[in-house]
């Protein structure tokens, strides 16, 4: 998974995270949760940087790709492509390798909106991380992907959109 989308789902949870313990137990009291804010005109949230994210590698990877990727349900996923294409964000192309399916593909304005709150979130995970050594960042983003997986299984995401 790349480091993006651990940024974007993972570093989120941990907001939630440090809402649920006390920013304090976690260090969080300094940064006062800010990843929701860096995504708030995002839409679709963290959920809408990651389609981008994976749709900005160039893989010309369709909505069906990316959904099973991501561990987002289809439904969710029609949606979520459906507000970023409204924001001007993404277009849907057909896909070549089948005509049935589109391709998300990122617009210059979505790069530019990817790249800002790319950085944003980076700087993010600086102020969270960075204290701790590099050995110890990627095994704690191991285990919050882990966590999400499990949590994701005993409970998945529900699907429609959301209202």
């Amino acid at each position: 998974m790349r480091l993006l989308e651990l940024l974007t789902g993972e570093l989120a949870q941990l907001g939630h995270l440090g809402g649920h313990l006390g920013e304090r137990q976690l260090g969080l009291d300094d940064i006062e949760v800010q990843t929701p804010y860096v995504l708030e005109d995002l839409p679709g949230g963290p959920r809408g940087l990651q389609v981008m994210a994976v749709s900005a590698e160039g893989a010309d990877v369709n909505q069906a790709t990316i959904a099973q990727r991501l561990g987002i349900d289809r439904t969710v996923m029609t949606c979520l492509v459906d507000d970023l294409e409204k924001a001007g964000m993404v277009e849907r192309r057909p896909d070549p390798a089948d005509r049935r399916a589109r391709q998300v593909v990122v617009t210059a304005t979505g790069r530019r909106v990817l790249t800002d709150a790319s950085s944003r979130m980076v700087q993010i995970e600086r102020t969270v991380l960075g204290a701790l050594p590099d050995a110890d960042i990627e095994t704690f983003r191991l285990l919050l992907t882990v966590s999400r997986q499990q949590a994701v299984r005993r409970r998945p995401l529900p699907s429609g959109c959301p209202s």
